[in-house]
């Protein structure tokens, strides 16, 4: 049977819209780009202005990226032993450190200093869904 040939109507644009999980999934697609947009912005800005070293922004994103995919097992691990609750609480509490120690970096700490603290502020989450990644110090 050969296909049926039907013109295009801009009405079937909004036909998938229609659908409840189809909005949320779009809603939650377009909240996680969102947040990493934010992120990379927020990454420049402080990397650039505020720090003055700019050339070390694409080793900081690059951090993030890297311990986050390496820590995704680690959570998935915690929240199947201990719960989702525990997970998000040891991640809520290494966060509120994470913050803390980010006051002390200055302009004049040596690049790696800016490194471990990614790194560790990534130990904190594990998830690659954008959640969380927006409070840089």
């Amino acid at each position: 049977m050969p296909p049926i040939k039907k013109s295009f109507r801009f009405t079937d644009f909004f036909e998938p819209f229609k659908i409840k999980t189809f909005r949320k999934f779009i809603i939650s697609v377009t909240f996680i780009y969102l947040a990493l947009d934010l992120i990379m912005a927020l990454i420049v800005y402080y990397m650039s202005y505020y720090i003055n070293k700019p050339g070390i922004t694409n080793y900081m994103i690059g951090t993030l990226v890297a311990i986050q995919i390496l820590m995704i097992p680690f959570y998935v691990m915690i929240s199947k032993r201990k719960g989702k609750g525990f997970a998000f609480i040891t991640g809520a509490a290494f966060w509120a450190f994470i913050m803390v120690a980010g006051i002390i970096l200055k302009p004049g700490f040596p690049v790696i200093a800016f490194l471990f603290l990614y790194c560790l502020y990534r130990l904190r989450n594990g998830r690659s869904d954008g959640n969380g990644i927006c409070n840089l110090p």
